[in-house]
């Protein structure tokens, strides 16, 4: 029970933070869960997919082949599943433990037509949340202290690290304007 309240923190910083730092409105993130990837946390969709067989759409794709999809053009990809209408643009990152992919960060725009800068910032978000979820995992997992032991607390978001440094390297600036 720890363990999965730890890593539900992590996935609901993680998304709220790529969402309120970096402008982008549409943010998921899935895990797999036997043969489904399952909705852990989301921001600004209205309705959403729950989940997604592991052998349908571009997400279970990403899972599947530990690659990461951008699609300028969602129209273009006959795998796409569209929780909502009106998706111009999608970037699915998957999130690794250990070797093996565990889950997918996703991101899409309603305006805006995401690109290779996007998906470079993603996939660098991407190995940061894949750590994050380790940490989290690793911190829930170990004994329980003893008595003269305090408790270690709960791992801090890797991706509020990688805001903190993007934020100084850019003078404060989150470089990116809110997608609609």
């Amino acid at each position: 029970m720890a363990s999965e309240e730890n890593l539900q923190a992590v996935v609901r910083a993680d998304v709220q933070g790529i969402r309120d730092h970096f402008g982008y409105d549409l943010v998921s993130i899935y895990l797999q869960e036997k043969d489904h990837l399952t909705l852990q946390h989301q921001v600004g969709y209205e309705d959403v997919i729950e989940r997604i067989p592991v052998t349908s759409g571009v997400m279970a794709r990403a899972l599947r082949t530990g690659s990461p999809v951008l699609l300028p053009d969602v129209r273009k990809d006959p795998e796409f599943l569209g929780a909502i209408p009106g998706i111009r643009s999608e970037v699915c990152v998957p999130l690794f433990v250990g070797d093996m992919a565990a889950g997918v960060l996703n991101v899409e725009t309603i305006d805006e037509e995401l690109n290779t800068h996007d998906l470079d910032l993603f996939l660098a978000l991407g190995a940061d949340v894949s750590l994050a979820m380790q940490r989290a995992r690793l911190v829930s997992s170990e004994s329980t202290p003893t008595t003269s032991t305090p408790p270690r607390p709960p791992p801090s978001s890797a991706l509020e690290r990688l805001i903190s440094g993007a934020s100084s390297a850019a003078g404060g600036a989150t470089g990116r304007s809110s997608c609609s």
